[in-house]
């Protein structure tokens, strides 16, 4: 019934499959990301990749004042390319 697919769709809810969590930056101080989900669309790969990069350069470079600025378009333009998945 209605239930059964509500707890089925919490369950592979897609925001599940993604191991970054900002809200931690303005919490701890502290920036985490652990994992992708699996895809085989270059990308979306490839995006998630520069976003990493440019967030490990802005926290090596101690710029925790810019980084929204700086990491912005790179996650954006991940985000936009998880469009690429939708069925």
């Amino acid at each position: 019934g209605n239930e059964e697919d509500s707890q089925r769709n919490e369950r592979y809810n897609e925001t599940r499959y993604h191991g970054l969590n900002l809200h931690s930056y303005w919490f701890r101080g502290t920036v985490e990301f652990r994992y992708m989900r699996g895809t085989l669309v270059g990308e979306v790969a490839e995006n998630w990749i520069l976003f990493t990069h440019a967030l490990m350069e802005a926290a090596k470079r101690g710029l925790a004042k810019e980084a929204s600025k700086i990491l912005s378009p790179y996650f954006e333009r991940w985000r936009e390319s998880l469009r690429l998945l939708e069925p």
